[in-house]
C-alpha cells in the first residue's frame, strides 16, 4: 500500500510539475533563455521554482518530525509501547520522508527538463 501511494504521488507530482513548467516556460521562457545565454548560473535562473521546492521540503520536514514526535512512545506512559500506532511511527515517518524527498526530486527533475527544453527551443528559433 505504501509503494502504491508513493508511485501515485510521483505520478501526480510529475503531472503537476509538467503543467507548472509549461506555464512557467510560456510566461518566462524568453527571459530564461536570455539569462542562460548571458551566462547566468542555472540555479540563479531557476531561483523562484527552487525556492518553492525548498519551502515545501522544509514545511514537510517540520510536519513529519512533529507528527513523529507526538506519536512515539516516550516512556512516560502517555503512549504505550504496545500501541500499534505508536509502534508504527518510525516506519510511517521514514515512508513519509522518502515520499517527500521523492516528490521534491521529481519536481527538481521537471525544472531541469523544462529549462533545457526552453533553452534548446529558443536557441533554435533565433
Amino acid at each position: 500500500m505504501d509503494a502504491v501511494a508513493l508511485v501515485a504521488s510521483l505520478i501526480v507530482a510529475a503531472g503537476v510539475g509538467a503543467i507548472a513548467a509549461t506555464t512557467h516556460r510560456k510566461r518566462h521562457g524568453r527571459r530564461m533563455f536570455v539569462r542562460i545565454a548571458a551566462g547566468d548560473a542555472w540555479a540563479r535562473v531557476n531561483a523562484g521554482p527552487l525556492v518553492v521546492e525548498a519551502v515545501v521540503l522544509a514545511a514537510a520536514a517540520v510536519v513529519i518530525a512533529n507528527t513523529w514526535w507526538a506519536g512515539r512512545p516516550d516512556g512516560s506512559g502517555r503512549i504505550s509501547t504496545l500501541d500499534p500506532v505508536a509502534r508504527s511511527t518510525d516506519a510511517a515517518g521514514l515512508i513519509a520522508a522518502v515520499a517527500v524527498i521523492a516528490l521534491c526530486a521529481t519536481q527538481f527533475a521537471v525544472i531541469a527538463w523544462s529549462t533545457s527544453v526552453t533553452t534548446r527551443k529558443r536557441g533554435r528559433a533565433g
